[in-house]
């Protein structure tokens, strides 16, 4: 029996915290769950902004936000107990024809994980804050970067 989605169409998990992106246990936790087969939001996965801090201007306000697409994932555990020695877990941990045919192994799981982190990483690097801007109740989001008449543009809309 096909068991319907309990979640709206566009409904997203949301994890936000104020550590800069590669130090944010969410980072990991992402690479957790889009490992597990969980799907990134399609409109807006990943932001991180950057905004003054009156109270101390020194150090910025950080928030690094990631998005995941609320659904299920099913589990599908089909390996049995073993006993195995540390040159075999490496072994396996590296050898990634046996963890294509062993998917559903705990090893097999740890290093598609540890490469998924790997590659969220690098993007996280390659991706600049964002200056998040407050008049009030609202907000204006300016990237890093951008020209002037751009910038007056945007905080012109507040």
């Amino acid at each position: 029996m096909n068991n319907p989605n309990p979640f709206p169409e566009n409904s997203i998990h949301i994890l936000k915290d104020d550590q800069a992106p590669l130090k944010s246990p969410n980072t990991a936790l992402v690479a957790a769950a889009t490992t597990s087969g969980f799907l990134l939001s399609t409109t807006s996965p990943f932001t991180q902004t950057l905004e003054d801090n009156p109270g101390d201007p020194d150090h910025p306000k950080r928030q690094t936000v990631w998005c995941l697409k609320d659904m299920e994932v099913e589990f599908l555990p089909q390996f049995k107990a073993e006993n195995i020695s540390t040159g075999e877990f490496v072994r396996r941990f590296r050898d990634m024809q046996w963890r294509i045919d062993n998917p559903h192994h705990p090893i097999a799981y740890m290093a598609w994980m540890h490469e998924t982190n790997q590659r969220l990483r690098e993007k996280v690097r390659q991706n600049k804050p964002l200056f998040m801007v407050r008049r009030g109740n609202r907000i204006a989001f300016i990237p890093q970067g951008c020209d002037t008449a751009t910038r007056d543009k945007i905080l012109a809309l507040l």
